[in-house]
């Protein structure tokens, strides 16, 4: 399957989940494992569908989308878990992704990227533990993993 029919089988299913919990009298669940398709508002389901394409299309991915999705998934899960607030959205997957394609490609474009983003959740109201949890689980396992493929 093709990158971006990855992305925009993505993309649909959060709009599609917007919807459900916005305009249906059915309440989606808030556990960990719904956070990530939930979203506040219809501008913070419009960045992340943004970035989330933008990073899945990228030919910086260290690996294939097969072992990258799922990675990243579990990982902001995990960062939502570490959160103090009820924070919902697809960013703590984005942020991951962030995390891998930084530890592969160690560039100086890559880190000012990720300063930005860095610096863009620390803003108010948004879920700056799981933005940071995120992106450094994303790094270091992608380290780790390349660590392991080369000494075994």
């Amino acid at each position: 399957m093709s990158k971006k029919v990855v992305a925009f089988s993505l993309v649909a299913l959060l709009v599609v989940v917007y919807i459900l919990d916005a305009y249906t009298p059915i309440t989606i669940s808030h556990s960990l494992l719904m956070r990530s398709f939930l979203h506040a508002n219809i501008a913070h389901l419009a960045i992340n569908c943004y970035a989330l394409y933008t990073f899945i299309v990228s030919p910086l991915l260290p690996y294939s989308l097969r072992y990258c999705c799922p990675m990243a998934y579990v990982i902001s899960v995990f960062a939502f878990a570490c959160s103090p607030t009820c924070a919902v959205g697809i960013s703590g997957f984005i942020y991951a992704l962030l995390g891998m394609i930084v530890a592969r490609h160690f560039t100086k474009r890559n880190i000012i990227i990720c300063a930005i983003f860095i610096a863009f959740s620390l803003l108010p109201q948004l879920a700056t533990t799981v933005h940071i949890v995120s992106l450094l689980l994303g790094f270091t396992s992608t380290k780790l993993i390349d660590y392991a493929r080369q000494y075994v």
